[in-house]
């Protein structure tokens, strides 16, 4: 039997087999965690969110939430990937904006899906406004255990936050300067892919 440095061939294998699997466990983990990172509320009040809710618009935030046949995600460690259809929160804004938040309850049911304390960049392009949700930004809001269908009406609300330029030129979201915008009532689309 041959060694390396005192080990013997067998043990040496059954340690970077043991190293790849737990490995491959963290990485498939890892994978599960973010494109499940989701925090679900069910509560029938229909928002968790708190804040002065408003219908004014400065911004000219849109969002839809659509039902996603070939869903896509750049979380992905390993491309291609195929995931299940999904239900995603599409949005867009005419001006720099972060979403910081959201509060999705399908009427019909009064089932909500709630997110907070998080940052995630808007698109902002105007030639992109009157497209197809399928170019919007996008977060993954859940699967089948919504119980939601295409067709469904939702209302949409959405904690916001202007984008500021920090003194290291990068932007970032004025988190002094929150908005609660209440979107109203939207119909869940079906997109193909996005």
């Amino acid at each position: 039997m041959t060694s390396y440095l005192g080990i013997s061939r067998s043990t040496l294998l059954v340690t970077v087999i043991a190293v790849v699997a737990v490995v491959a466990a963290i990485v498939g983990i890892w994978t599960w965690f973010a494109i499940n990172n989701i925090s679900s509320n069910h509560d029938s009040s229909g928002t968790v969110l708190q804040g002065s809710w408003t219908k004014d618009n400065p911004l000219g935030f849109r969002a839809k939430v659509a039902y996603v046949l070939n869903p896509t995600d750049a979380s992905c460690p390993f491309q291609p990937c195929k995931f299940a259809p999904t239900y995603m929160l599409k949005y867009i804004s005419e001006k720099e904006a972060f979403l910081l938040g959201y509060s999705i309850c399908n009427l019909g049911e009064n089932k909500c899906v709630t997110r907070d304390q998080f940052s995630s960049q808007a698109l902002s392009d105007p030639g992109l406004i009157d497209r197809s949700p399928e170019v919007w930004s996008s977060l993954r809001l859940g699967g089948e255990e919504l119980h939601w269908k295409p067709g469904d009406t939702v209302n949409i609300k959405v904690k916001l936050a202007p984008a500021i330029i920090k003194d290291d030129n990068k932007i970032a979201p004025d988190v002094n300067k929150p908005m609660y915008l209440d979107l109203g009532e939207s119909t869940i689309i079906q997109l193909e892919s996005g």
